[in-house]
């Protein structure tokens, strides 16, 4: 009989299989900003599994960088090591600064992680808590996103718009210039030629 608490060689065998795949797919994603970390840089008492460093910006692809805003260019280390039994339990987690940010900031990202991981036990969570991270940086430089319109979203902007304008229009009236002057004055003998018109008539 295998003793309590110990997991099931095929359990065991599944764990990896996730974990060796997740770490795959996150290279593929993440590219230059995940990488093998040891050292000071790694989390003390991980032994089952290498710590990877994922560096977090607050900003997305295509956003402009302003160099001068010490928010924009800061840059978090997300390390994490998987357990023997993730994902049915949370990694291991660290936050540490690779530039520009506060201890007490790193307490309180890493408390959100992990809040995040709680709920996520289960499900590989790797890219979701770099999402979480994200999320955060963007929040603490103050960045807002871009929502994307749809056509629809547009026409229907641009009609709203269109009715603004006329509104405005009507409100105020329309200013008399030489122009407007000779259109009111055209339309007006127009009119008058077609009463006189359909009075003969």
């Amino acid at each position: 009989a295998r003793p309590p608490g110990l997991a099931s060689p095929v359990v065991m065998t599944d764990h990896l299989e996730d974990q060796a795949m997740e770490i795959e797919a996150l290279e593929s994603i993440l590219m230059d900003d995940m990488s093998l970390v040891d050292g000071a840089e790694a989390i003390p008492g991980a032994t089952h599994a290498p710590c990877y460093q994922i560096v977090v910006s607050p900003l997305g692809d295509g956003e402009d960088e302003d160099a001068d805003d010490e928010s924009q260019i800061a840059r978090l280390g997300l390390v994490f090591s998987h357990t023997p039994s993730y994902p049915d339990e949370v990694p291991l987690l660290k936050c540490r600064s690779v530039h520009g940010l506060f201890d007490a900031e790193l307490v309180a990202v890493h408390a959100a992680l992990t809040c995040a991981a709680e709920t996520s036990v289960g499900c590989p969570m790797i890219y979701d808590l770099t999402q979480v991270a994200k999320e955060w940086m963007r929040d603490r430089a103050g960045v807002v996103d871009v929502v994307e319109e749809t056509p629809e979203q547009i026409a229907s902007r641009l009609e709203e718009e269109a009715e603004a304008r006329l509104r405005a229009m009507r409100a105020t009236g329309t200013p008399v210039t030489p122009e407007t002057w000779r259109a009111w004055e055209e339309r007006f003998e127009a009119e008058e030629t077609l009463a006189r018109l359909s009075k003969a008539a």
